[in-house]
């Protein structure tokens, strides 16, 4: 949930059909029009324009006051002068409809999604000393993109993605399947990182502490030890930087406290709600038509990770644990778990059909097993943020 994503099903016996984007309807004037509005619903605010005077590629600057209800953002990057307009408490929404509940007590929160939306993530910087929020993320648009993906590099630096060596000189159409191969996860070496990692105290090994929360209702395929043995392979692959590259595995701990009733701080219309102190995941029945498979929220203070809660789509999505048994509209249960707990982590996804053989790659077509495994990349990005064992 670190997060344009697509998560494609087999529809008609057909692979690589994109789940249709939700996109939010703007009205003229900049202000968000409901679709099919129902009696009293929230006012809505929205902000497009950018201030006078800034540069083109600039974040734009909030100069309507805040209305109770939710607050639309129709471009990001986005500046909220907090003297001017107080978002705290309200559900602030992205371009694409992904939202999050801004903390009340400062906190900044992050929304990473799979699938069913036009935003990959959105985070909500709240910064009390400057009086301001700052609202980035990444655009609406596809995973499918030819874009490099700009990494941080171990060094410090930046680097871009390494690309393989380019085809020999043949035919075209050789070249165009070359292009389009993607590279193999243990060479490939694409991360990024959102920089907000697990506390730790001086020396020790940071311990990843979380709970279960099994929810209501049936899963499809699934049944309850399963949904429940899906989220603890997934952690553990995540935690231990499980890899088929010869490559260790990564210093954290987790410690699983058991099952809780008490559900992710995630809302059913697909937003990041409040946060409670504790690091829960499991299942949420999402409202009707919600087409994601997965939601990550983190909630972070100066640099530090507070809270991460994880829910996968329980109500919207098909599911499965076993490659053999995998019906043709199932996804990998612990492969989607697993990505979403590097999401808590503080890995982001990387872009660029060629990286799509890692775990951190913003979509998964169903009865794909590959995600169990982490590549060179994702590795790569745990060993920075937490170093090697």
């Amino acid at each position: 949930m670190s997060g344009g994503l697509t998560a494609r099903r087999r529809l008609g016996g057909a692979r690589g059909l994109s789940i249709a984007l939700a996109l939010t309807a703007l009205a003229p004037g900049g202000v968000a029009a409901a679709l099919g509005p129902t009696p009293r619903a929230p006012a809505t605010v929205g902000y497009a324009a950018r201030a006078p005077g800034a540069a083109a590629g600039s974040a734009a600057i909030a100069t309507e006051p805040c209305a109770a209800g939710t607050l639309l953002v129709t471009r990001v990057p986005f500046v909220i002068d907090m003297t001017r307009c107080d978002p705290r408490s309200i559900l602030l929404k992205g371009p694409s409809g992904l939202g999050v509940m801004v903390p009340p007590d400062g906190s900044s929160v992050e929304a990473s999604v799979l699938g069913g939306r036009g935003m990959q993530s959105l985070v909500v910087d709240v910064d009390l000393t400057e009086k301001r929020v700052t609202v980035s993320g990444d655009e609406p648009g596809g995973p499918w993109d030819a874009l490099p993906t700009t990494l941080d590099d171990p060094t410090g630096g930046r680097a871009h993605a390494p690309l393989p060596p380019p085809p020999a000189p043949s035919a075209a159409s050789s070249r165009e399947r070359s292009a389009a191969a993607p590279i193999s996860p243990c060479r490939d070496a694409a991360y990024r990182s959102d920089g907000a990692p697990l506390p730790s105290k001086g020396r020790r090994r940071p311990v990843l502490k979380w709970w279960y929360y099994p929810g209501w209702g049936p899963v499809a395929y699934l049944n309850a030890r399963q949904r429940k043995r899906a989220f603890l392979r997934g952690t553990r692959i995540a935690v231990r930087g499980q890899n088929n590259c010869r490559l260790g595995r990564v210093s954290i701990r987790q410690v699983y406290k058991g099952s809780t009733w008490r559900p992710p701080g995630v809302l059913r219309s697909g937003a990041c709600g409040r946060a409670d102190g504790r690091n829960v995941r499991g299942w949420m029945r999402f409202r009707p038509g919600e087409t994601m498979l997965g939601l990550t929220c983190k909630w972070f203070r100066r640099g530090k990770m507070v809270e991460g809660d994880i829910a996968l789509n329980a109500s919207g999505a098909r599911w499965a644990t076993s490659k053999k048994r995998c019906r043709a509209d199932a996804y990998d249960a612990v492969g989607v778990a697993a990505h979403e707990t590097l999401h808590h982590l503080g890995l982001a996804h990387v872009k660029g059909a060629r990286h799509r053989k890692l775990t951190m790659f913003p979509a998964i077509d169903t009865c794909e097993f590959h995600w169990r495994t982490l590549g060179l990349g994702d590795f790569l990005g745990l060993k920075r943020l937490y170093g090697r064992r």
